[in-house]
């Protein structure tokens, strides 16, 4: 019973080492529901809320070490077949020689997504990743989803 003092420590120690603390989660939102003809491509705009004071890395990202945002579609019958990311804003960290470019406030990805040939009604979910950072540190990445729903009809 010696031994139970020294393996509670380094159970509570190794509990503070994995807690790390999070940003607040982004807001994502677009259309919910979309109608397209069979095989046909559209475009959706997914808009992303970055909380006041936050700001994701653009992408492509100003310098390697940096984690962009990332907008994916799962697998499905609905694809995503492109991601037009815009231009970021010049921000500089503190600490950092020179400005990166981010996105902050509210951001418009607009997302081209294409129908499959078979008519129905399908659910697409779009993740976005991003890893948020304040002028002084960032924090671990996190990911959002979002659905929408797809019709395709004749």
């Amino acid at each position: 019973m010696g031994g139970t003092p020294l393996i509670s420590a380094t159970v509570f120690a190794l509990g503070l080492v994995a807690w790390q603390p999070s940003a607040p989660a982004p807001k994502v939102s677009s259309v919910q529901k979309v109608t397209l003809a069979p095989s046909a491509t559209s475009v959706l705009n997914l808009t992303v809320q970055f909380v006041e004071g936050y700001h994701g890395y653009q992408n492509p990202p100003s310098d390697e070490y940096q984690l962009p945002v990332k907008v994916t579609g799962m697998k499905g019958p609905v694809r995503v077949i492109k991601v037009a990311y815009p231009a970021g804003v010049d921000f500089k960290m503190e600490g950092e020689k020179k400005a990166s470019k981010v996105y902050s406030g509210k951001v418009a990805f607009p997302v081209t997504l294409k129908a499959p040939a078979k008519a129905g009604i399908y659910k697409l979910e779009l993740k976005l990743e991003a890893q948020q950072c304040t002028d002084r540190e960032c924090y671990p990445p996190v990911t959002v989803s979002h659905w929408v729903t797809v019709t395709v009809k004749k």
